[in-house]
């Protein structure tokens, strides 16, 4: 997936990219669900000494798709249900509370989530001069 964004701002060794408003998310299977195409704004490191005003293309490879969706839909629902069995079998709790302690790691894994985020270079957007591309 592909797109175009503009350099707004220089913040010390950071740019501020504004995402362009265009209809590629159209043509995405996650579109419905995707918090992507709701990030207008997004800072990245200033690695291509980009300036203000610079078109940029934000470039995010299928693999990197397919790894944000496990991390955030498959891997939360098999932690779910391993939790559901530690608790119903092993605590012997019943089934309300065991749903209940099941569900009290989500703000857990949003945390995670929040830090895989911010830490993993497998979840960053690329970003390029878009007039290098032409």
């Amino acid at each position: 997936m592909e797109e175009l964004g503009t350099v707004i701002n220089i913040i010390d060794t950071k740019a501020v990219i504004q995402k362009s408003d265009t209809s590629s998310c159209s043509s995405c299977n996650i579109k419905s669900i995707c918090n992507y195409k709701h990030q207008k704004e997004f800072t990245i490191e200033n690695t291509e000494n980009f300036k203000v005003g610079d078109t940029v293309q934000i470039i995010i490879t299928p693999s990197q798709r397919l790894f944000a969706s496990f991390i955030a839909y498959i891997l939360p629902l098999i932690l779910f249900f391993m939790l559901y069995y530690i608790f119903s079998q092993l605590f012997k709790l019943n089934e309300l509370l065991t749903i209940l302690f099941s569900l009290l790691w989500i703000p857990f894994w949003v945390l995670i989530m929040r830090h895989i985020n911010q830490n993993n270079k497998h979840l960053q957007v690329k970003i390029e001069h878009w007039e290098a591309q032409k």
